[in-house]
């Protein structure tokens, strides 16, 4: 779940920032990506770099993935007895 948060918090981010920020495996990773990505939670766009010609995956979430990031935020907020932002507690 922390991918889903990470990439809530940073939008599209390309798969080595994520290496280096949620896992230094890279097969981990990878495979933590393609289960989020066969759940329909992210999506994965090969393009070029802005900072060069190389080629690199790009993660973001997609619709569904928004959802169920804003979901854990907001069930993290309950637990921890903060009042949720925006539209408030949410029935469970």
């Amino acid at each position: 779940m922390e991918i889903l948060a990470y990439l809530r918090a940073h939008g599209q981010t390309k798969q080595d920032e994520l290496r280096g920020s949620i896992s230094k495996n890279h097969d981990i990773l990878r495979r933590r990506l393609e289960a989020l990505q066969d759940a329909g939670l992210v999506t994965c766009e090969h393009r070029m770099c802005d900072d060069s010609r190389h080629m690199a995956n790009h993660w973001s979430l997609t619709p569904r993935g928004e959802a169920v990031a804003d979901l854990l935020v907001k069930a993290g907020e309950i637990a921890s007895g903060v009042e949720p932002s925006e539209e408030g507690p949410i029935d469970i």
